[in-house]
């Protein structure tokens, strides 16, 4: 899984934000776009520890588990995400775009950063880790999306 820092990534990533809007019909799940973005923008927000995890447990918090789900793994529609990744409300939309836009930039700064918090259902992450699950997370809500 490429990181959120290589450049091609990023490009593709801030290219897609930019084309969602607040009344795009989803491909699946119950959220709508301005629910997505603030839960787009928890997930780097744990990423950055702005917003603190539970201690991680259950199968995926360990190598090579953590690794294949965040690597090699598709993840399916509804799959679960952590309760700290559904912490923002939703504000105004154009707001919303620009902080999650802005958070990306944050997370692409640290990437020299050697220590990273935890993850509360992948455990201990390294930042290329962070950066993959970044990119993973965001394509997965994008196609959600449809773009």
């Amino acid at each position: 899984m490429k990181p959120i820092w290589d450049h091609d990534a990023y490009t593709e990533v801030v290219e897609r934000i930019r084309r969602i809007s607040a009344e795009r019909p989803t491909r699946w799940g119950k959220m709508n776009p301005p629910q997505i973005l603030a839960h787009m923008a928890d997930q780097i927000r744990m990423g950055l520890g702005d917003i603190p995890s539970r201690r991680p447990s259950g199968v995926l918090s360990f190598w090579p588990m953590n690794y294949l789900a965040i690597h090699v793994v598709p993840w399916p529609h509804g799959a679960k995400g952590p309760q700290e990744a559904f912490t923002t409300r939703a504000t105004t939309w154009e707001s919303d775009r620009q902080q999650l836009l802005d958070l990306i930039d944050r997370m692409r700064a640290k990437r020299d950063q050697s220590e990273w918090p935890e993850h509360s259902l992948f455990g201990k992450l390294s930042g290329h880790d962070w950066a993959a699950l970044t990119y993973k997370h965001l394509t997965h809500h994008l196609k959600q999306l449809g773009v």
